[in-house]
């Protein structure tokens, strides 16, 4: 199960995210991270701090070549403020400011300085948390897992934000061009008119934030113990934000004032939806939140966070010298006007990082065997459309799926005939057929077969074999050799000795490749797999023919 600790204080040299659980293989793409904590530290009431930070994440562990060993992953954000031990800059704190740690902390320890609570209590962590959860967001997008975080309203300026995946880009653009992350512009208006308020005033802002995760599956989390169910998990992680008051899920405190009826969510099914990761269990409303139970149910999760106002106001509030004991007004330290726009990319980044805390070990079971563990009444064609839920139709050009000719007339996936790239089109393809790995190689000059994209994560020795196959080797090998189809049920229990012992290593159990194919001939082979059992049908390889004579554009000139 993913987990994470974090290190470093406010004015320290560093930041440190301590990352457990990330599976091997995963390719690392450290420009989402960097984006994402850019964004926090983005939003109108900054304050002076984020014109001398610009936040990068460095790797110093866990990471070879871009990809993941299996191995702890340390993150490190280095502080360019840094002057911890320079006490003529970095001054004792001996006048607390009332609604931070500076006074409980103080008590705490035993002494009359806030300066150390208050560096390690400090928002500045959330940067390395912000970190960490964009680090398991890259894992989240492998199963089709997206978060969407914004700002939805502050003192009397409140605005109600339908999400779903059709409407997602829009309100990703919509929000981004906000000064406060609110994807609605009137209501961002009135916040930002708000926060200007509260600067000419040497006064504060909070605000509430929602977070949404789409395409979660259904079932992770658990009923069985009290704090491993998932709402409590990701309760914790937004309560543990700096600054938060509250936590609500779905409908949230509104249950209060409702009956039951007009709470709960119908269940209905549709069959035509059970690829989906409800199965086709679908509701229309989504009061849960997508929780239930401590468990997903397959409805797109929902949380709303309430930040209070910052503690720290330039025109401070009534306090005590901890040395005189004698009244005074609270301490200045340097800080924000709001964080509310801040603290929507913190929220979205937690809240993804604890909801996705089980991928490892829960989604990708859930993924892979989804027909197999669906629930009674699904029957085997349902479960094959779960499998290959956008290749259905195909069965027209099956028969013809065998022949050495051209790839049967089957129609293409958008998302593969639109693809930019090799690796984009590759995506499309495992998408398309619900699997959770696949191969692009293209036969070289010098015989062999050429790794072009990769998808889903191998092991680092698998890896290395797989960049250069000889034709006649292995799956692929075999394939190109073939120039046909080869397909395993399951190559974990191989007995024949025809797949190679890197390839039973991956933890795919069915797999498939396919030549690929250009002016008549053999130009290169596209495989998929899955961990669970898989028997390929006519129509899906059929489907995958048209796949991989559609991907034969992207084979390198010469």
């Amino acid at each position: 199960m993913l987990s994470y600790r974090t290190a470093g204080e406010s004015h320290g040299p560093t930041l440190l995210a301590f990352v457990e659980g990330l599976p091997a293989g995963l390719r690392v793409d450290t420009a989402f991270i960097d984006a994402e904590l850019a964004r926090r530290q983005g939003g109108y009431g900054r304050g002076a701090r984020q014109r001398i930070e610009t936040d990068r994440v460095r790797i110093l562990s866990g990471v070879r070549a871009g990809v993941t060993l299996g191995s702890p992953v340390v993150l490190e954000v280095a502080n360019a403020d840094s002057r911890l031990d320079d006490a003529a800059r970095t001054p004792p704190v001996t006048r607390p400011r009332p609604g931070h740690a500076d006074l409980a902390g103080s008590i705490k320890w035993l002494t009359s300085d806030c300066r150390g609570t208050l560096e390690r209590a400090s928002a500045r962590e959330t940067a390395a948390r912000t970190a960490a959860g964009a680090l398991a967001r890259v894992l989240l997008r492998e199963f089709g897992i997206e978060a969407f975080g914004f700002v939805s309203g502050a003192i009397d300026a409140m605005c109600e934000v339908q999400v779903d995946a059709a409407r997602l880009p829009a309100l990703r653009a919509a929000r981004d061009a906000s000064e406060v992350y609110c994807p609605n512009p009137e209501t961002g208006a009135r916040i930002v008119d708000h926060i200007h308020r509260a600067k000419t005033e040497q006064d504060t802002v909070g605000g509430r934030v929602e977070a949404h995760v789409l395409g979660v599956p259904a079932g992770l989390g658990t009923c069985v113990q009290w704090d491993e169910r998932l709402d409590s998990r990701i309760a914790a992680a937004v309560m543990g934000i700096q600054a938060f008051k509250a936590v609500e899920v779905g409908m949230g405190t509104d249950c209060a004032w409702r009956f039951g009826s007009q709470v709960h969510d119908p269940i209905t099914h549709d069959p035509a939806r059970a690829a989906e990761p409800h199965l086709g269990f679908v509701r229309p409303t989504n009061n849960a939140g997508g929780l239930e139970g401590g468990m997903t149910n397959g409805m797109p999760v929902v949380v709303k966070g309430t930040m209070k106002p910052i503690s720290t106001l330039l025109r401070g509030m009534p306090s005590v010298d901890l040395v005189t004991h004698a009244a005074e007004r609270s301490q200045y330290e340097r800080s924000d006007v709001s964080a509310v726009a801040a603290a929507s990319v913190v929220m979205e980044n937690v809240v993804a990082f604890r909801g996705g805390a089980r991928v490892p070990r829960e989604v990708r079971r859930r993924l892979d065997g989804r027909a197999a563990r669906a629930p009674r009444g699904h029957d085997a064609a349902r479960a094959r459309a779960a499998r290959g839920r956008h290749v259905s139709g195909a069965a027209d050009g099956a028969r013809a799926a065998g022949g050495h000719g051209a790839a049967p007339a089957v129609q293409v996936p958008d998302a593969v005939a639109r693809a930019g790239d090799a690796q984009a089109g590759l995506d499309a393809v495992v998408h398309a057929f619900a699997a959770d790995t696949g191969t692009l190689h293209f036969l070289g000059a010098d015989g062999l077969l050429h790794l072009a994209a990769l998808h889903g994560m191998l092991p680092p020795p698998v890896l290395e074999q797989v960049r250069r196959i000889p034709v006649g080797k292995g799956m692929a090998g075999a394939c190109a050799e073939q120039d046909a189809p080869v397909t395993w049920c399951n190559l974990a229990q191989d007995g024949s000795g025809a797949v190679r012992p890197a390839a039973r290593s991956t933890g795919m159990a069915g797999s498939i490749v396919v030549p690929v194919r250009a002016g008549g001939r053999m130009v290169g082979t596209l495989g998929v797999a899955n961990a669970a059992e898989r028997t390929f049908t006519e129509a899906e390889t059929a489907a995958l023919l048209a796949c991989a004579a559609s991907l034969a554009r992207f084979r390198p000139a010469g």
